[in-house]
């Protein structure tokens, strides 16, 4: 073990990349505390039924957050003056306006129909919420992009930190006095409302000029000018997005909510590093990649060095996880959660490998390869959908569809990593 840290230690110097990513990793280290920490609570108040419509709920929110921007917020990191930038994130504005109007008029009539579909009649009314979260979380995206452009790290640690505080006590308190998935599912909503606000207010303060409506002509220049993101990465992402939901999208349609709850809870929690910890380091590895990146050719260096760090810091919570985690599922939830644990023992190395390879694809954006991560991106569609809906047709076995899953998609990473690494080399190593 004094091994394993001191190797940890090995990869942090005293550069401007160790503190940055130690002052997002920071707050990401705190959010995760405050959800692990609160979860055998919140666990024993809600059902695992309820995990399942909030698991729903959140499939949809990222599903549709993916289209507000056309994924224009990606780009802003990419300009080299402010003009450039301060028109991206003004179109992303535009963009996420209209696509809330449209998001409250499918909530509206069409909420019913979709609950139908996944057997969640009786929680049909918290699509009622749904633009609201589209909404926020865009806003949230856009905004947490132009931060790390600024590198104003605390400005981002704080959005992650504070929502997450606030999303456990108000789920903790309306558990305890109601029953149900609306608790979990308004706890996350003023999240996303808190972690947009903390992000937007103090940019409004501090760079309100960036508010200012821009000129027509620029707008329509600058959307040209980027149309590769709307064109190829749009639709990547989204594919992207829709495969990660194809499991709960199948589990709840021809299991039910329950087995929503399980795979859900186990999800969120093996997630968390993921989303917290390899997010932090992938956030500060996009701006000093891109940044090698058109000084020098190349960002090998820090690649490897991320992917080193990456390794260390997952190889030995992965594994205790990969070992133990329905005895801990059991212990720390509840007796009613070993199953999830039962399922975390299956997902346990699609999340190591994502955990790995997720920040570091961001490569496919710094060489400008779009197109190919579009074209995998249907090749994994059509992969995962082909695997889940065969496997429905020949069992119900909850396990083996999981299996068959992970085999699959473990495969993919590894291919995203090679070629990752080989971009990260230059033009001459494509």
């Amino acid at each position: 073990m004094i091994q394993y840290l001191n190797k940890i230690k090995g990869f942090f110097t005293k550069s401007d990349f160790t503190k940055n990513v130690l002052t997002l990793a920071s707050g990401a280290a705190l959010s995760q505390f405050i959800t692990i920490a609160a979860a055998p609570i919140t666990a024993r108040l809600y059902e695992p039924a309820d995990y399942g419509v909030l698991g729903m709920y959140m499939s949809i929110t990222a599903l549709v957050s993916v289209l507000c921007t056309l994924r224009y917020e990606t780009a802003i990191l990419l300009p080299d003056g402010d003009e450039k930038t301060i028109d991206l994130v003004y179109l992303c504005s535009l963009l996420i306006t209209i696509f809330t109007v449209l998001t409250l008029i499918f909530s509206v009539f069409f909420r019913s129909i979709l609950a139908a579909q996944f057997k969640l009649m009786d929680s049909a009314n918290w699509l009622l919420l749904l633009p609201i979260s589209v909404c926020c979380t865009c806003f949230a995206k856009v905004f947490t992009v132009y931060n790390n452009k600024k590198k104003r790290y605390k400005n981002i640690t704080l959005s992650r930190t504070i929502p997450a505080f606030i999303t456990v006590i108000l789920s903790l308190t309306l558990g305890y006095f109601f029953k149900g998935a609306m608790g979990l599912v308004v706890s996350l909503v003023v999240g996303h409302i808190a972690a947009a606000a903390i992000v937007v207010v103090p940019i409004y303060k501090n760079d309100r000029h960036i508010f200012k409506y821009p000129n027509q002509k620029r707008l329509k220049i600058i959307a040209q000018e980027y149309k590769d993101y709307p064109l190829f990465s749009l639709p990547a992402d989204f594919i992207n997005n829709l495969i990660n939901q194809i499991p709960l999208f199948f589990l709840s349609a021809h299991i039910g909510p329950q087995a929503v709850g399980y795979y859900n809870m186990s999800n969120r929690l093996l997630g968390l590093p993921t989303q917290f910890v390899a997010g932090a380091i992938g956030e500060v590895f996009r701006q000093t990649a891109a940044d090698d990146y058109s000084k020098k050719g190349n960002c090998r260096p820090i690649f490897l060095k991320t992917l080193r760090t990456l390794f260390f810091i997952g190889i030995v919570p992965y594994t205790i996880v990969g070992l133990f985690a329905p005895e801990i599922f059991a212990f720390a939830l509840g007796e009613k959660w070993r199953i999830a644990g039962s399922y975390s023992q299956i997902m346990v190395f699609l999340l190591f490998t994502g955990f790995i390879t997720s920040p570091l694809t961001y490569m496919y954006y710094v060489a400008d390869k779009l197109r190919e991560d579009f074209i995998f991106h249907i090749y994994i569609l059509a992969s995962m959908f082909l695997v889940f809906y065969i496997s429905v047709q020949f069992t119900t076995n909850i396990y083996t569809i999981l299996t068959t899953y992970v085999i699959n998609y473990v495969i993919i990473y590894l291919v995203y990593l090679v070629r990752s690494y080989q971009f990260s080399g230059g033009e001459n190593s494509n």
